[in-house]
């Protein structure tokens, strides 16, 4: 099935046994617990109503060994998990949804059992199975993202500041050097008019 499968320890939190059930008994089980939880699993399978298609769980209890425990049962076959008490149960389901269907591809209970070993340790390692984990990490990513976007707007808004006092220092220059060069215009209009007055005024004194 395309799943790599790495030795996984009875005390790291995740699914820690997996079985398929019918109404005569196990059919295949796996897992670091299978001593322990077999009687368990025998146990609950016994009061299992096989004619009912349906899903249920048990909460961590000294009756589970203090797991958590999980079954769907489809077609008169059971799909049974238990895991870690702190584990998310929407995982443990959707780790049985994922051995029902693929029991309907190959339902050869030793190619089960080892299918059964890899998807136990993807599904209690790998964070990309959880979809409520997922959109939580993508919301997270986004909203990073988001602020660094605003971190960089609040910059260019610095800037924008700056360039704006800028632009208002070189106003004000620029309206100073327009008084001064009308101030000097005028100046030379007064010097020239001063000029022709005189010339003139020489020129009366002459007649």
């Amino acid at each position: 099935f395309g799943l790599t499968c790495v030795g996984m320890d009875a005390t790291e939190n995740g699914i820690v046994y997996a079985a398929i059930v019918d109404r005569t008994g196990v059919i295949t089980q796996t897992g670091p617990l299978v001593p322990i939880m077999n009687n368990i699993i025998m146990s609950i399978t016994e009061h299992m109503d096989f004619n009912t298609n349906t899903k249920r769980q048990f909460k961590p209890a000294s009756a589970t060994n203090d797991h958590s425990i999980q079954y769907v049962l489809e077609d008169s076959i059971g799909f049974v998990s238990a895991a870690k008490p702190t584990f998310q149960t929407r995982i443990c389901f959707a780790f049985l949804e994922q051995i029902k269907s693929d029991y309907k591809i190959n339902c050869d209970p030793p190619k089960m059992k080892r299918h059964i070993d890899k998807l136990m340790e993807h599904y209690s390692k790998d964070p990309s199975v959880d979809k409520v984990l997922q959109i939580q990490s993508e919301v997270k990513e986004v909203t990073e993202i988001m602020n660094k976007n605003l971190m960089k707007v609040a910059k260019r808004g610095e800037s924008l500041e700056e360039l704006e006092e800028k632009t208002s220092v070189l106003a004000e220059n620029a309206q100073l050097w327009v008084k001064e060069t009308t101030r000097m215009k005028w100046k030379r209009i007064v010097r020239k008019f001063r000029k022709i007055i005189l010339l003139a005024s020489i020129c009366t004194v002459h007649l």
